[in-house]
């Protein structure tokens, strides 16, 4: 067995063995029951997200392994990688510098058993990428077809994989490379592409297109414009970056069969840069970027000093966070939620009926308790819950489990409910109980 599968199924095993321990963290458990309700997409994301959570549902009963499908799904895009390396005429050696930093970076190894939108879109990106790099080798129509397939599954994912296009065309434009393309073989690109996005834009359709609309004006509009954003951005994008190595991704730029990687990259970084001037960037955003920026770094000899620090930091780094997360379980911050959650289920039970005041408290309470836990009606921003119709208390006594400095939505303020706390818990959670007159 060659190196790269070896390292490839040892990781496989050990990131399996992180998702069966790991509780599902609150995105999750949202996604989790969108997959307990299946339609053709859904107001905040595409639907391929719950898809996958739903082939995992057997699972269900044994830890956390309903998440094993959707993890052995993205870690097949590393043999995606393999490929592209062996399209890009790069070397072995290069394949395994890629393949050790892309599973020890956070955000790209650990994080892959975090299932959201970003995790399909992962998969299908470079899958795209792969083929893009075909098209412009390679005269066959299929590759076309194979493209279009690709990109329409990605807008299945998450509406990013839009950005694809755009990042192909400034390399094509940049590089003057249109003559490469098969015009007369475009049409199956567009075809096939149209063909398998059709379950959400038929969804969008019959629902005034809501879910387009909450993606445009969730990442490029804002309220209140505020000037630390773009600093923000940069300064993160620059730690994910890992600043040892940038120098080898400029310095690898010009190289002619590496530039797609170059253009991959920069054109999302740049895309974001742009947009965090008019909201606030999320840094998930950009994950599409670091997979291609590693090929690029690795494509040339890096010093082994200089990787042997890059890797015992990332080492060390995954170490911290996996302990953290496991024998952390009653600190603060928004890792450590699944495990507070978790120990709450309980709750669901002891006050009835129990309400959530956003669609994080309401999901994983409902996925720990595996009993209803609806979201009060108008609470926080709309999202699944609001499409629910069964989310107006209709009795004269509930509880709803919220933090403090939560808001009630309007409608509980007017009907002028007693309100007291009943339980007080860690993170500044409580119970509240209304009673209506």
């Amino acid at each position: 067995m060659s190196l790269f599968y070896r390292i490839f199924w040892l990781s496989l095993l050990v990131k399996l063995v992180i998702a069966y321990f790991l509780p599902l963290l609150p995105d999750e458990a949202y996604y989790w029951l969108w997959s307990n309700h299946l339609q053709l997409s859904y107001y905040d994301h595409p639907p391929m997200i719950a898809w996958l959570f739903r082939f995992g549902h057997f699972l269900e009963p044994y830890g956390h392994a309903i998440r094993y499908p959707a993890v052995i799904f993205l870690h097949l895009s590393l043999i995606t990688w393999k490929e592209i390396f062996r399209e890009l005429k790069l070397s072995t050696e290069s394949l395994h510098r890629f393949l050790i930093l892309t599973l020890l970076v956070p955000y790209l190894g650990f994080g892959s058993v975090i299932l959201t939108p970003d995790l399909p879109l992962m998969f299908f990106w470079p899958l795209s990428l792969y083929f893009f790099i075909r098209v412009t080798q390679q005269t066959n129509w299929s590759n076309y077809a194979w493209l279009g397939t690709s990109l329409g599954l990605g807008f299945l994912s998450k509406y990013h994989i839009v950005l694809f296009l755009v990042c192909a065309i400034i390399y094509l434009t940049c590089e003057k490379k249109w003559d490469v393309f098969r015009w007369k073989y475009i049409g199956f690109t567009f075809i096939f592409g149209l063909l398998f996005s059709m379950p959400v834009v038929i969804w969008n359709v019959n629902n005034n297109f809501q879910s387009f609309a909450f993606q445009l004006q969730h990442g490029l509009k804002a309220d209140k414009w505020k000037w630390i954003w773009p600093l923000e951005y940069v300064v993160g994008q620059l730690f994910m970056l890992i600043p040892p190595l940038t120098f080898y991704f400029f310095k690898n730029r010009k190289i002619e069969n590496l530039k797609p990687l170059y253009y991959f990259t920069v054109g999302i970084l740049g895309f974001f840069l742009l947009t965090s001037f008019r909201s606030s960037v999320e840094m998930n955003w950009t994950l599409m970027a670091f997979p291609t920026f590693f090929a690029l770094v690795t494509a040339v000899d890096i010093p082994k000093r200089t990787m042997a620090i890059v890797i015992a930091g990332l080492a060390t780094l995954n170490i911290a966070l996996v302990g953290s997360m496991f024998f952390g379980h009653y600190a603060h911050g928004k890792i450590f939620e699944p495990f507070f959650f978790e120990i709450q289920k309980n709750k669901v039970e002891q006050y009835k009926p129990l309400y959530g005041i956003n669609y994080q408290i309401s999901s994983s309470l409902w996925y720990f308790s595996k009993t209803p836990v609806y979201k009060i009606e108008g609470a926080s921003r709309f999202d699944f819950f609001d499409t629910l119709k069964k989310n107006h208390p209709i009795e004269k006594t509930i509880y709803v489990f919220k933090e403090k400095t939560n808001e009630y939505p309007d409608w509980v303020y007017k009907l002028k409910p007693k309100m007291e706390i009943v339980d007080q818990m860690d993170r500044d959670y409580v119970i509240e109980k209304l009673e209506f007159e």
